[in-house]
């Protein structure tokens, strides 16, 4: 590990860069929450969205770049709970967007619109209006009625063979 930079010893902890990790480390295989950043390297785009895909969703995407087509292959085939482009967290202090991990980085989105639907539980209500006549549309059906919710919903069928 290489520290970058000093912590104090208590609140701030310094960042350790990890290189020459593989898959089978721990430091691979478990969710990270702390200033520790392994640095894994590829030689192409596909090998790196590969290896991500191959893997459990992860709580956060970061994509640094300026190539709009690898950006919209990230955004597309990459599934996390949040993403930032060109810069690191800033999904998470958005308040109108959604947060929240998936897959083993937990479950469900809150904030914004998202947020309050998901922590929110909306109740349906239907009120049959006296006068409707939904009998008609309850089997058993009469020909006639058939004939006529059959036009309603799919068309007649004279209209069919003049289309």
């Amino acid at each position: 590990m290489t520290p970058c930079g000093t912590g104090d010893g208590a609140r701030i902890v310094a960042l350790q860069v990890v290189t020459n990790v593989v898959a089978d480390m721990r430091i691979m295989q478990e969710e990270l929450f702390n200033p520790i950043l392994p640095i894994v390297t590829f030689d192409t785009m596909e090998q790196a969205v590969q290896h991500v895909t191959a893997r459990p969703r992860p709580l956060a995407l970061y994509y640094y770049g300026h190539d709009r087509e690898e950006l919209k292959r990230w955004t597309r085939d990459v599934h996390a709970g949040g993403m930032t482009v060109n810069d690191w967290a800033w999904h998470v202090f958005q308040c109108d967007l959604p947060f929240g991990g998936i897959g083993n980085s937990g479950m469900g989105s809150w904030r914004g619109t998202e947020g309050f639907l998901a922590l929110s539980h909306g109740k349906s209500v239907f009120t049959e209006h006296r006068w409707f006549p939904v009998n008609f549309f309850r089997p058993p059906y009469t020909n006639l009625i058939q004939r006529m919710s059959l036009n309603l919903f799919l068309g007649s069928p004279d209209n069919k063979k003049n289309n």
